[in-house]
């Protein structure tokens, strides 16, 4: 079974680039991107990731903080 892991970055590139490192690991799934918090929290409830790779700066709040949120409706949640 993998590990699925979404990635929340405000520049496509930086994704692009973190999904390429991921999917050439057989035991990592990227099953979703986001560029705002907003998005992210979204894709959390929707996708139910193993690990969110957060941004620090995002255009609408603070990576930490949503990672904090995140972390603490799921303490199972890797970050």
């Amino acid at each position: 079974m993998s590990t699925k892991v979404l990635l929340v970055d405000d520049h496509e590139l930086i994704r692009q680039g973190l999904r390429r490192a991921f999917e050439r690991q057989d035991d990592f799934e990227v099953v979703g991107e986001a560029g705002s918090v907003a998005e992210a929290s979204r894709l959390i409830g929707l996708l139910a990731p193993d690990v969110v790779i957060f941004d620090v700066r995002l255009p609408d709040g603070s990576g930490i903080e949503a990672a904090a949120r995140a972390r603490s409706a799921n303490q199972d949640l890797g970050i």
